[in-house]
């Protein structure tokens, strides 16, 4: 991560335009962010959500973590919420998803294109997949009691990424 941090301060030193990075709105009700309480400086916190948001991978996922506690001790659970829902938008911006938004018991995905192969053999696997056609085609997951919502998600992008890989 550092890495590409530094990339990134280089081409924007030279005048060269950045990559573009692609968005994915993610509305989920849980709490999400770096509680005052556990980093008190302002400047602190803004930096770390600076490195938050550049999370792309499950190594960049851990080097952040091991950050905050060498820095600040063991992460609250808004903060570990945040830092998984960082993860999941690097994978669903992978998969090309344009939305995740929860609504009530049911997971509402957006992707750019609905690769219906790709969806198809996900609801074998997971078995709660619906495809909705009318108005903006997307994907519907249905969350049974007890399910932990983020790990969900990340395990059915990872799964996607997967069977994308093995088609490619």
């Amino acid at each position: 991560m550092y890495i590409k941090l530094l990339n990134e301060a280089v081409l924007e030193e030279k005048g060269e335009k950045l990559p573009e990075r692609k968005e994915c709105k993610i509305d989920i009700p849980l709490d999400a962010y770096l509680p005052d309480t556990y980093i008190y400086s302002s400047a602190g916190r803004m930096e770390m959500y600076k490195k938050i948001a550049l999370i792309a991978s499950e190594e960049d996922l851990s080097a952040v973590t091991d950050e905050l506690v060498d820095r600040f001790g063991e992460p609250p659970l808004p903060t570990r919420n945040l830092l998984r829902i960082a993860l999941i938008h690097s994978l669903a911006v992978k998969c090309r998803i344009t939305s995740i938004r929860q609504d009530g018991g049911e997971i509402h995905i957006y992707p750019q294109k609905l690769e219906l192969d790709v969806w198809m053999q996900l609801s074998d696997l997971f078995g709660r997949l619906r495809v909705i056609m009318s108005g903006e085609p997307h994907i519907c997951l249905r969350l049974q009691k007890g399910d932990d919502t983020l790990t969900l998600i990340h395990k059915m992008f990872k799964k996607y990424m997967e069977i994308v890989n093995q088609k490619a």
